[in-house]
């Protein structure tokens, strides 16, 4: 039974190991069902286009899947495709980084959020007002680029250093400095995807956008959903780490205490009588205990005369004398005085333990002549 458990526990330790390894050095494929604008996605809704434009532009482009921030951010443009603000664990390196001179690109709630970090309170995404239904958008290399009524989105609350594409005067790509780095806002986040990239001058602009910024970019990938940080990373880096291992040291313990019995459940064998002579052996002790020598005598006398009863078929005191009597009348006198002699010592308080015995071993002789057998 052991041993067989012991065989399935190795087998799933090992196939989490090995599920762990695989999730950490696999290369993630072409997932066109993909939601986010992630750079592994050919389908309607990633970014691959974008990656594969700016590197047939002559740009260097890479995808970042663990968190470095403070290693490739300050000499690389660095592009974060997650519509939403990050982790606050993730996002303090990564405005350190910006402050020591790095770039980001990323959407506007991404971008607004990381000028709030920075010191500007009042920073915030909205949408753009545009009061056709396609807007059209105005860009410093006088493209074509119209954007639907509500896609849109502006940061409000700051002043940008540098426009980049600007609807009815206010801007919509647009780069804003913090610290010695800035942070450009994608409001036509929507043009990058696979399915918009290719619409009237999207392309050139995005790839005018990151020729102007630098000549080398990476995409994080780690916040889209394509990172390669495994369990016990994630563990590691959550704040609930230590209760996590508490729970898994309890389980662990759980596992091997209900796992490790070796053989199965055997009943509790049933309760053993005990024999005559240990049953007699624990009276005595018992009495011997007490040092009332009162009890034995009593215990006799009981005896004695509750056989006698089951003979006459009379209950009452003094059944002995009187059985003894009918089977032979010379044994009723020496009954009778024998039992007297014994009720005058139960009378006393104290009696000497000689006369006792000598009374009882009366008794007991003349139980062997009254009760044959």
């Amino acid at each position: 039974m052991r041993l067989r458990f012991a065989l399935w526990l190795g087998a799933g330790v090992s196939l989490l190991l090995a599920l762990g390894i695989w999730g950490t050095l696999r290369e993630p494929d072409n997932d066109r069902k993909a939601l986010a604008a992630t750079t592994y996605s050919s389908g309607p809704g990633g970014a691959k286009a974008l990656y594969l434009l700016l590197e047939q532009s002559g740009l260097t482009v890479t995808r970042l899947r663990r968190l470095a921030y403070q290693d490739d951010s300050s000499d690389s443009v660095l592009w974060i495709l997650a519509p939403v603000a990050l982790p606050a664990g993730d996002a303090e390196p990564l405005l350190d980084a910006l402050k020591r001179g790095g770039t980001v690109v990323a959407p506007p709630a991404l971008a607004a959020d990381l000028l709030v970090r920075s010191g500007t309170a009042t920073a915030r995404a909205d949408k753009a007002t545009c009061k056709m239904a396609s807007c059209a958008i105005d860009t410093p290399w006088k493209l074509t680029l119209t954007a639907a009524h509500a896609s849109p989105q502006r940061i409000s609350g700051a002043e940008p250093a540098e426009a980049y594409a600007t609807l009815e005067g206010q801007p919509i790509v647009a780069r804003y400095a913090i610290g010695e780095g800035s942070v450009v806002s994608l409001g036509l986040f929507d043009s990058l995807r696979n399915d918009a990239i290719g619409t009237a001058d999207a392309g050139p602009f995005w790839i005018h956008l990151a020729t102007t910024l630098g000549e080398r970019h990476a995409f994080d990938e780690l916040h889209t959903g394509y990172g390669d940080l495994n369990l016990l990373t994630l563990i590691w880096r959550a704040p609930y780490r230590w209760a996590a291992l508490d729970l898994g040291f309890v389980l662990a313990i759980g596992v091997w205490g209900f796992g490790s019995r070796e053989r199965r459940a055997v009943r509790d064998p049933a309760p053993r009588r005990r024999e005559t002579k240990d049953h007699v052996q624990a009276v005595a002790d018992w009495w011997g205990r007490s040092g009332d020598l009162g009890l034995p005598l009593t215990a006799l006398l009981v005896g004695l005369d509750a056989r006698a009863a089951g003979r006459l078929h009379a209950p009452g005191g003094r059944n002995f004398v009187a059985w003894a009597a009918a089977v032979r009348p010379e044994l009723g006198a020496r009954a009778a005085e024998a039992w007297a002699h014994a009720e005058q010592l139960l009378a006393k308080k104290r009696s000497s333990p000689r006369e006792v015995v000598t009374v009882a071993s009366a008794l007991r002789t003349l139980e062997k002549e009254v009760f044959p057998c």
